[in-house]
């Protein structure tokens, strides 16, 4: 494994209480702590953060267990990239389609996610970071993989696709999720501006 790949593995398996000052955060308002963890992570280099409610966590988390391959495509230039994650536990790795082909177990991590839950019971949230490959990806793109990592098993009708992934894989239309997935990356259209 590379370097980077060392320090993405090594990175998802701190501790919240390693990254920042949990007693202080557990003083703070639930709204002051996703501000506080938004800004920290803001900017970092090859890192970004996201938090969960509690609900979209527990329903994540479940299904994740579950379900833990999914396949997340990744635009690049004309075409895409397609990426496989695999939950393991609070933890999920991303890596190239083709290196977890080759063998899951050795394939380099691209982003490393990392669900942080120790303010679940008293804030009724989950801080996640993931740390990054910057030769891989950019912040902005790292973002959009965690929400869409997210979305994968929160939504229903998209978990429906990465459950059949994992059990049913004559039942799942890689088509129809890619296209549904590449949409999504996609800003809606700007109206045109009214004319001066």
């Amino acid at each position: 494994r590379s370097m980077m790949s060392a320090q993405l593995l090594k990175s998802a398996n701190r501790k919240l209480d390693d990254i920042v000052k949990l007693d202080l955060l557990k003083g703070e308002s639930a709204g002051n702590v996703v501000h506080i963890w938004m800004e920290y992570h803001a900017k970092k280099e090859g890192v970004v953060a996201a938090v969960l409610s509690r609900p979209e966590y527990d329903v994540v988390s479940f299904r994740s267990a579950k379900s833990p391959l999914c396949l997340l495509p990744l635009p690049q230039g004309d075409g895409h990239t397609v990426l496989a994650s695999q939950f393991q536990g609070q933890r999920a790795f991303l890596t190239t389609l083709e290196s977890y082909q080759e063998d899951p177990a050795t394939a380099p991590p691209v982003l490393a996610l990392a669900l942080h839950t120790e303010l679940i019971a008293e804030k009724e949230l989950v801080l996640a970071c993931a740390h990054m490959d910057p030769a891989a990806m950019t912040k902005e793109m790292a973002a959009k993989l965690v929400r869409e990592l997210v979305w994968a098993y929160y939504d229903t009708s998209t978990f429906a696709s990465v459950n059949a992934l994992n059990h049913r894989t004559e039942q799942f239309n890689w088509e129809e999720y890619r296209d549904a997935a590449l949409r999504r990356w996609v800003p809606p259209s700007q109206p045109p501006s009214p004319p001066k």
